[in-house]
Formats: structure tokens, sequence, C-alpha cells
């Protein structure tokens, strides 16, 4: 009985310092959730740390705190936050050198951010030889004798530290306290890394802003740039229809009626030289058309409706049979194709392509002039001159003609004319040929992709590719 007596003082105090243990890990809890409440309605690095520092002074009755942040290079500790010093002590710290040197030795800094080690230090001297002498010194002057070091980490990154002390305190600092401070530090860790994430978005959203007004200033310059040149451009084209033509007709008219009054009265070549000057006119009169047209496609409004280019086919031929009465020409027009676009450029197109193939095969005995569709793709074939397939790439630049073309007449903005107006569409144009036995123009409407089996590139597909008769 006596040992049993005995023993129950001893229970009694080891339940007393349990039940003190469980009381002061609760309490440490409630101010660590205390803490995080409030930091967690802020978003600015500076009121985080006002709001951590309040607590850690008023709450938890510590007399000095700083907070250090390392750097972008992370080559250095930055003080962010302080408190209990005065504002030459701020000063002083705000100057103080802590680098954080991952090759060589670590001190007591080095470690605590690198190693997540937290330090409670109950007597300055113990650190003395991990410090940098100037740093120690200072602390020593402000009467700082223990304090506590610990790591600010987040998803396993270290931020910086979180140090803090009271002179005031009687007795040593406890495991307890350290492990308070860690918990702050976890929080404080957790609302830096939000706060950064935060300014990073905003920055990133100002950045989107100032690009964005950027670019809407660089649209509304260029939009202004290219009305004006549109205004110009119109001008070009009054000065071309009215500046420039009126003059040329003047010229050759004037020629017409020295030919028809006064042909009897002059040689043979004046005759001659009044028919080229006359000619030359008309040519160039033809010329400045074509410069016009392939100018204003650009600008034309689209009107798209469904076209019948079909009967846009026969009308066509039609009239250029009328120009030449005599010639021989088996025409091939299939039925019913009908396809939607502007039917003012596809006039354009349709008279260039099949005026090609009139003018180019008028040296054959008995031409063969064919338009259809076939695979959803337009063409117009026929029987004349053809070209190598090697200076096709000359086909549609403006005012190129290919070699052997010369001796028909042109001013070479045909071709250019219809690539633009079917890109101006949607649309595109190729062409295959071959010298001396003729050639294939095909187009497509809309930007459809073109079927692979009709991207014609060669002589050897030529034969294969012509539309059936």
């Amino acid at each position: 009985m006596r040992a049993v007596g005995m023993s129950s003082p001893v229970r009694r105090s080891s339940s007393e310092r349990l039940l003190l243990q469980v009381q002061g890990n609760y309490d440490s809890a409630l101010i660590i959730n205390e803490i995080g409440e409030v930091i967690s309605q802020k978003t600015e690095l500076d009121e985080i740390l006002s709001s951590v520092n309040q607590v850690l002074e008023k709450r938890l009755g510590y007399g000095r705190g700083i907070t250090l942040l390392a750097n972008s290079a992370r080559t250095a500790l930055v003080l962010e936050g302080c408190f209990g010093f005065t504002p030459d002590q701020v000063k002083t710290l705000q100057r103080m050198e802590r680098p954080i040197d991952a090759s060589g030795p670590k001190g007591m800094l080095d470690r605590c951010f690198q190693d997540q080690t937290p330090f409670l230090v109950n007597c300055l001297d113990e650190v003395k030889h991990q410090a940098i002498p100037e740093n120690f010194a200072f602390f020593a002057g402000v009467g700082v004798k223990s304090f506590i070091c610990v790591p600010i980490v987040c998803e396993g990154t270290s931020l910086g530290l979180l140090a803090v002390n009271d002179a005031k305190r009687e007795g040593d600092l406890l495991q307890s306290d350290l492990n308070l401070i860690q918990g702050v530090a976890q929080v404080i860790g957790i609302a830096i890394r939000n706060s950064m994430r935060l300014s990073n978005e905003r920055d990133l959203s100002e950045q989107l802003r100032r690009g964005t007004e950027l670019l809407e200033r660089r649209v509304e310059e260029r939009t202004a740039e290219l009305a004006r040149g549109q205004e110009e451009m119109k001008f070009l084209y009054d000065s071309v229809s009215h500046d420039l033509r009126t003059p040329l007709r003047v010229i050759y008219g004037y020629g017409e009626l020295l030919l028809d009054l006064y042909s009897s009265k002059l040689d043979p070549a004046a005759i001659e030289y009044l028919q080229c000057m006359i000619k030359g006119g008309e040519q160039m009169e033809a010329t400045l058309d074509s410069v016009l047209d392939f100018s204003e496609v650009r600008q034309k409004e689209l009107k798209l409706e469904p076209v019948d280019l079909s009967a846009m086919a026969l009308r066509t031929l039609h009239d250029l049979g009328v120009t030449d009465v005599k010639r021989v020409v088996n025409v091939q027009v299939q039925d019913g194709v009908v396809v939607t676009g502007d039917e003012g450029l596809l006039k354009s197109v349709m008279e260039n392509l099949l005026g090609n193939a009139w003018k180019y095969s008028a040296a054959k005995p008995s031409s063969t002039i064919s338009f259809g569709m076939r695979d959803g793709v337009c063409y117009v074939s026929d029987n004349g001159d053809g070209f190598d397939m090697a200076e096709s790439d000359l086909l549609f630049r403006p005012f190129q003609r290919l070699p052997h073309c010369h001796t028909f007449a042109g001013h070479g903005l045909g071709l250019a004319l219809v690539q633009r107006t079917m890109e101006r569409m949607g649309g595109r144009v190729w062409a295959a040929g071959k010298p001396g036995e003729g050639a294939t123009f095909y187009f497509t409407v809309s930007g459809d992709q073109v079927p692979k089996n009709l991207e014609y590139h060669s002589e050897e597909t030529l034969s294969a590719c012509s539309p059936p008769a």
C-alpha cells in the first residue's frame, strides 16, 4: 500500500504535464489558424507580412522579428519585413549582407534556408562562428541573447526565413516555441506563394492588356493607312481614267482622222506610220483598262450568287466567233456548270481564259476549245500552242509572257488578273500544258481542298488529265 501511495503523485505529475502539452498544442493550433485566417484575406506581400508581425508582436509577445525572402536569382536573402527595431536599426538591417552560397561551407542562414533546418538558440555566442562578423555585432549590440530562426517553405521550396526573439523574456526558449513559429512560417509560406502567383498573374494580365492596346493602336493606324491608300488609289484610278485616257484617245483619234481624210495625199510610209500610231494607241488603252481591272479586283465588294458558267462560256465563245467567222472551231461546253461566286469577276475570268484559248489555238487548221467541270474543278482547254511546264511559274506574273507568246498580241496581265480574281473569291487557278499540244487551265471558285488527283504539274500527266471529249 505504501508503494502505491508513493506512486500516485508521480502519476499525477505526468498526467498534468501531458495535459499541459496537449493544451499547449491546442493553443498553438488556434494561434496558427488565427494567423491563417488573418493573412488569407491579404493579397499583397506587404499586407501579409504586416499582419504576421502584428500577431507575433501583440498576440505572441515577441519583441522583435525579421522576415527575409530570397531574391529572384536566389543568391541572397533580402529583408522584406521586420518589427521591434528603430528606424536607424531598420536601415542597418537593409544594408546587411546575407548571401546564399550553395557551394561553400554552410553557415546558419544557409543551412536554415537550403536544408530547411530550424534553429532554436538560447545563447547568441553559440552561433558566433557561423555568422558574418558585422551582422553578429549588430544583433549582439541590440541585446539579442536567444532567438528562433525557421525556414519559410511552400510546396517543398524554400522562400525565405523567419526569425523572432524577445529580450525581456525570462528563461529559455522551448521546443513548443519553435513548433509554434514553424507552424506560423508554414502559413506565411502559403500566403507568400499565393501572393507571388497572383502578382505574376497581374503582371501577365497587365502585359496582355498593354499588348492588346498596342495591337489595337497598330490596327487603327494600319486601318487609317489603308484608308488613305485606298483614297490615293481611287485618285490614281480617276487620273488614269481621265487624265491619261483622254489625251491618249486624242492622239490616236487624230491619227484615224488623218488616215481617213488624207490617206490619198500620203505616201505608203506615212500611212504605215499612222496605222502603227493608231494600233499603239489602241493597245495602250487596252493595257490601261487591264491595269485598272487588275487593281480594282481587291477593292471590289463581292456579291456572291449562283452563276451559270456554261451559259457564260457559250456567250463568250459566240462573241469571239463573230470576230473571225472563217475559223473552224470545235466548241465543247459541258451543260449545267453552276458555281457560287461574283458574276462580274467570274465573267472576267471566263473571258480571259476562253480568250487565251481562242488566241493561242488560232494557228491550228481546226481548233478545239472545251469548258467543263470535273470533281468540283472547272477547266478551260485548247489544242493550241501550249507551253513548257518548266516555264509555268511565269504564267501568272503581271507583265510576264512566255518567250514563244510574243508573236501573239497581249500585255501580260490577263492571267495575273485571273489569279488575283480567284484568290479574291477564295479559290485558286493552275495550268498544265505541252508545247504544240495545247493547254488546260483549272480553277476552283471556293477555297476547298483540291483533289490530289487534279494537282497537275508535269507534261507526263497532261494527257491523263485532259477533260473528256
